[in-house]
């Protein structure tokens, strides 16, 4: 369930198993009260998912919030761009003042 100003959508990636691709079903759940918002993606992370990860985290950025959690407790694999997601949104948080938190996985 995604959340943007008030409004709720679910975003899911319904990836073919092909060759070399093993990524499944990938969702992304947001929830917003306005103050922080929780991103939680589910299933894997990896090359194939990564850039839809990071355009809701870009919506929930640009919507406003002073909280930007990212919940990883529903990520069955992460690669080193997904990683790298995350590297990079510690670093944008500091750059443009919002706080930036993790949740375990």
């Amino acid at each position: 369930m995604v959340e943007h100003s008030g409004v709720a959508r679910a975003t899911s990636n319904d990836m073919s198993q092909d060759a070399g691709s093993t990524s499944g079903v990938f969702r992304v759940g947001v929830q917003n009260d306005g103050r922080q918002a929780t991103v939680a993606p589910s299933g894997e992370l990896d090359l194939a998912t990564v850039r839809q990860l990071d355009e809701e985290l870009q919506a929930v950025a640009r919507a406003g919030c002073e909280v930007l959690v990212l919940d990883l407790s529903g990520l069955t694999f992460i690669d080193s761009s997904g990683v790298r997601l995350v590297a990079n949104w510690t670093q944008r948080s500091k750059d443009d003042g919002f706080d930036f938190a993790l949740t375990r996985g």
